[in-house]
C-alpha cells in the first residue's frame, strides 16, 4: 500500500462539506473530513491486473489523482481500505493494491468508494458542538473542541483532557 501520510482536501472537491452562513456548519465539515470522509459513491465495477485496481463509478465521480479515497463492501481483504489514487478518468480511478485478490471484485452487499478521512474521532458531541482527537496511536491524545453554537463566532480551543462536550 502506498504512503498515505498526507491527505488533502479543498471546498472545490465535488461533495466537499461547504461552510455557510449557518451555526453548525464548522461541526459539519469537521466531521466529513476528520471522522467519516465525504463524497461516498457505488462502484459499478472492481478488477485488478498485475496489482493495479480499477473501480468503474457509471454515474461518474470526481476523485483526483493523489487523493486517498477508502474503498468499503469487497470480500477480498486486498481491495478494502484506504489507496492513494494513481489515475482517473471521468468514470474510473486506479490505484494500487497487494497480492493477487480475485478479479472481479465481489461483495455479499455493495462495493463503495469515498474520500477517506484523517483518522480522528468524535469523542463528544452534542447540538453544534463536538470534541474530536486523533486515533494515532503516536498521537498525545489532544482534544479540539468546536462551539459552533453562538451568534456571532465560533470557539475553537484544545484540551488535554475531557469528561464530556463541556467539561
Amino acid at each position: 500500500m502506498a504512503d498515505l501520510t498526507v491527505k488533502y482536501f479543498n471546498s472545490g472537491m465535488t461533495g466537499a462539506p461547504q461552510i455557510s452562513n449557518n451555526w453548525g456548519d464548522l461541526v459539519t465539515m469537521l466531521d466529513a473530513c476528520l471522522v467519516n470522509g465525504f463524497a461516498l459513491k457505488a462502484i459499478d465495477t472492481l478488477t485488478c491486473v498485475d496489482g493495479v485496481a480499477t473501480a468503474t463509478i457509471s454515474a461518474g465521480h470526481a476523485y483526483r489523482s493523489e487523493q486517498v479515497v477508502e474503498i468499503a463492501g469487497v470480500d477480498q481483504p486486498a481491495y478494502n481500505g484506504q489507496f492513494r489514487v494513481i489515475a482517473t478518468t471521468a468514470t474510473t480511478f486506479t490505484f494500487a493494491v497487494t497480492g493477487t485478490p480475485v478479479s472481479p471484485a465481489t461483495s455479499a452487499t455493495s462495493l463503495s468508494a469515498k474520500v477517506a478521512p484523517l483518522g480522528w474521532e468524535k469523542a463528544f458531541a452534542s447540538t453544534n458542538k463536538a470534541a474530536y482527537r486523533s486515533t494515532d496511536i503516536k498521537a498525545s491524545g489532544f482534544y479540539l473542541r468546536v462551539d459552533d453554537t453562538g451568534t456571532t463566532s465560533v470557539r475553537v480551543r484544545g484540551f488535554e483532557t475531557m469528561t464530556d462536550v463541556d467539561t
